[in-house]
């Protein structure tokens, strides 16, 4: 379901999806560019979600889109897993504001699961197995960040306030809840005993 508000939440417009599947992330560069991912398919608006239209669909098997982010109008990205389990790692790109994807995926990944853009020096990837993935040049060259905890933890969230500091959130289910802080490319792991509301 996509819910449309043209008056700052005041009141609600039910929106045309387009698709029957669940929808997973949502982003908007602008009042006028979006993007929603759902299970196979990537949606985008031009007039600030009053109208939708698919622009990408992939059978992702057992797997789903997870996350998508825009640095600007043109460029973005969306993240998942394919596969058995969805356990193979997906990352694709677009230089046309979504109009065409295409796969950019690193060899051997595990499921991505969130995208966090800082600016275009800055774009940072997180996933399963506790992948963490870092492009200085808009996704030309991934570095991969390793946080050498045991065992390594199921990354689903992360979010960067500036290019230096970060928080993770962990979803395994032995962790309850677990954050990562970093500070100055240092990983300091917290785990907290209790669950996130």
């Amino acid at each position: 379901m996509i819910l449309y508000s043209g008056n700052g939440g005041e009141s609600w417009k039910q929106q045309t999806s387009l698709t029957e599947e669940n929808l997973f992330a949502v982003d908007f560069v602008d009042n006028k560019n979006g993007w929603i991912c759902s299970r196979n398919s990537i949606l985008r608006t031009i007039d600030g979600g009053e109208t939708w239209e698919i622009k990408y669909n992939e059978n992702l098997g057992e797997g789903r889109f997870r996350d998508i982010h825009f640095l600007n109008q043109t460029t973005g990205f969306v993240v998942g897993g394919k596969g058995s389990f969805g356990s193979i790692g997906i990352l694709h790109k677009t230089d046309n504001g979504g109009d065409t994807w295409r796969d950019v995926t690193l060899e051997s990944i595990s499921t991505l699961t969130y995208i966090s853009i800082v600016d275009k020096q800055n774009i940072w990837l997180c996933g399963f197995g506790g992948t963490i993935l870092l492009t200085s040049d808009i996704g030309l060259t991934w570095t991969k960040r390793n946080l050498n905890i045991s065992p390594a933890p199921y990354l689903t969230t992360i979010q960067f306030v500036d290019q230096h500091s970060a928080l993770f959130r962990d979803g395994s289910s032995y962790a309850g809840l677990a954050m990562i802080i970093i500070f100055w490319t240092t990983f300091i792991y917290l785990n907290r005993k209790r669950n996130l509301k």
